[in-house]
């Protein structure tokens, strides 16, 4: 493929297993001799940065949107505007603690970062509590499902490349655990075989309206199934790649790209 990828850092072992995986080289983040030419694609993954002399459209996920993706509170706010189902939020602290205080929220997840992943800067707040100073709330779930779809958009559609359900080590896909913040800290893995996607029409439905509201071409979307529906958790644009399988699975997405 003629392609190159555009790393979000020096050191991103998924960048690089990606790369790995296509058989194509990544653009340094210092120092940087690269000279674009004219036909290639630019794998983003995950920058926001426009590299000098690189044309916008030569990008497989342009980093402008990428930055909008990045942003927590920016990603929620286009995703409402778009009509696309997300987590309840809000910026304004005393509506966070009035939901808490009425039991209308099951938990508020204070948001002290816009811009992190593997649950930094997330301080859970349960009733009774006093709601800190934050510039994201997010309102907790009382029953979820979390999962992971890798896709992405192409000229045929929306393509799956790769689905996930995050569990708790140990435990069945029915008794996914309750801990209010599932990441590798709290031993949480993801499942790849045997899975029963819940709605499963609404789960790629609501993906492919979360990469057509962002601007994106791919992402690794994470979404909570509740008795409500599907609900967008965050967009993904640099995630891990747990396997070999994955990179390759991405691997034929891009080529269908280019």
């Amino acid at each position: 493929m003629n392609t190159i990828i555009q790393p979000y850092k020096a050191g991103s072992k998924s960048a690089k297993a990606l790369a790995g995986a296509i058989g194509c080289k990544r653009i340094a983040i210092k120092r940087s001799t690269y000279r674009h030419r004219s036909g290639r694609k630019v794998i983003n993954w995950g920058s926001q940065r426009l590299y000098p002399g690189i044309p916008e459209q030569d990008y497989i996920n342009n980093p402008r949107a990428v930055a909008l993706a990045s942003n927590k509170l920016l990603t929620l706010q286009k995703l409402t505007e778009h009509a696309v189902p997300t987590l309840g939020f809000t910026t304004d602290r005393q509506e966070a603690q009035d939901k808490l205080d009425a039991m209308d929220v099951h938990s508020i997840y204070c948001r002290h970062l816009l811009s992190a992943n593997s649950g930094q800067g997330i301080e859970v707040i349960s009733h009774g509590q006093e709601v800190p100073e934050a510039p994201l709330y997010t309102y907790g779930l009382y029953k979820w499902t979390e999962w992971r779809i890798h896709c992405g958009l192409s000229r045929y559609g929306m393509e799956k490349i790769k689905v996930q359900q995050k569990i708790k080590r140990g435990m069945s896909r029915r008794n996914p655990g309750e801990d209010d913040i599932r990441n590798c800290d709290a031993d949480y893995t993801f499942r790849v075989q045997d899975l029963t996607i819940p709605d499963e029409e609404g789960f790629y439905r609501t993906a492919e309206e979360a990469l057509k509201a962002l601007g994106l071409h791919f992402a690794g979307i994470d979404m909570a199934h509740t008795r409500e529906g599907w609900k967008v958790i965050e967009v993904n644009t640099a995630c891990g790649l747990a396997g070999e399988s994955t990179a390759q699975k991405y691997k034929e997405y891009f080529r269908g790209m280019v």
